[in-house]
């Protein structure tokens, strides 16, 4: 039995033929606005596939795509990044990239299973978000499921014009 799912969802590991999914979503600034922490550029398909071995060499990173089990439908990803043994922490980022899957709790579920899996397979006691301060729905998701604001980084991101604040957001397993 695959322990990364629940009884609505399935953590997938990315394959290649899910870069399209990938490629759309990234390029989607009503997504990317929210999750990218760089500039915005839209990406290509060799773009989009050197991102991927880059990803797939890192060890200390893994990506799952978000699958509906009812219906096989892919609907975003969530990885973890920067794993530390030593410190036993980790990063997570989380897209819903088909808008009309968002706020409907597939994010909490994918960040509960994924938890639990950092927790219990891994050895993980810590794991840390970084959100732009005007993504009040990400806050939002982070700290209903149990996120504490540990930080803000004052006008750390360029968007929309100015500098925004970029809030790390943390939690204990």
């Amino acid at each position: 039995m695959n322990m990364l799912q629940n009884n609505k969802i399935q953590l997938k590991i990315i394959e290649k033929e899910d870069l399209d999914l990938i490629q759309k979503w990234n390029n989607n600034f009503n997504i990317t606005q929210y999750t990218t922490l760089t500039s915005f550029f839209p990406r290509n398909r060799d773009e989009e596939l050197s991102w991927y071995e880059r990803k797939y060499k890192d060890n200390s990173a893994r990506i799952f795509m978000i699958v509906i089990k009812e219906n096989d439908t892919k609907i975003g990803f969530i990885s973890f990044s920067n794993l530390d043994y030593r410190n036993q922490k980790a990063m997570l980022s989380i897209v819903i990239g088909e808008e009309e899957y968002q706020g409907k709790g597939y994010a909490s579920d994918s960040l509960k299973i994924l938890e639990d899996y950092l927790k219990h397979e891994i050895n993980i006691r810590k794991i840390s978000v970084q959100i732009l301060g005007f993504n009040k729905p990400s806050i939002g998701l982070f700290k209903k499921n149990g996120y504490l604001e540990e930080g803000i980084l004052k006008s750390e991101v360029y968007r929309f014009g100015k500098y925004q604040d970029l809030l790390i957001l943390s939690k204990f397993l």
